[in-house]
């Protein structure tokens, strides 16, 4: 997710797709990620087409794709749900408190999604839960 409130500027992961059509590609996205297509975000690089939560995601991606010479690209534009679910703004201090408030096995789910993601994927918030005692990073 690209969050241009809440989020930190890291390395992104990227493949690039063997489909010809991009519509092929956009489909392929959105069914992996089982979402409906308004939560997907594209730009076309020759300005023909584009779609974002927000210009300032938009604009990030679009000088992205345009300095890796990446025609076309598509990502998952989820809104967070943070506020919706914990019922208080995003922030670090925020996040923590409701992983500590899960039950065991939630707090082992959240644990096991932070020790999937590549190692670059370097925030605020994976440095805080890291460094928890109850955290316990596997192979680190």
């Amino acid at each position: 997710m690209i969050d241009s409130t809440d989020g930190a500027i890291c390395r992104v992961a990227y493949t690039f797709s063997k489909r010809t059509d991009p519509e092929d590609t956009l489909c392929d996205l959105r069914s992996r990620e089982a979402t409906a297509r308004k939560n997907m975000g594209y730009v076309f690089i020759d300005d023909s087409r584009a779609h974002a939560r927000d210009e300032q995601s938009l604009k990030a991606v679009s000088e992205w794709a345009e300095r890796q010479k990446i025609d076309v690209v598509f990502w998952t534009d989820l809104r967070s749900n943070f506020e919706a679910t914990c019922s208080r703004a995003f922030s670090v201090d925020a996040a923590l408190a409701h992983v500590q408030s899960l039950d065991a096995e939630g707090e082992a789910a959240a644990a096991e999604y932070i020790w999937r993601a590549p190692l670059f994927v370097d925030t605020p918030l994976r440095r805080a839960l890291e460094i928890q005692p109850w955290f316990q990073p596997r192979g680190r």
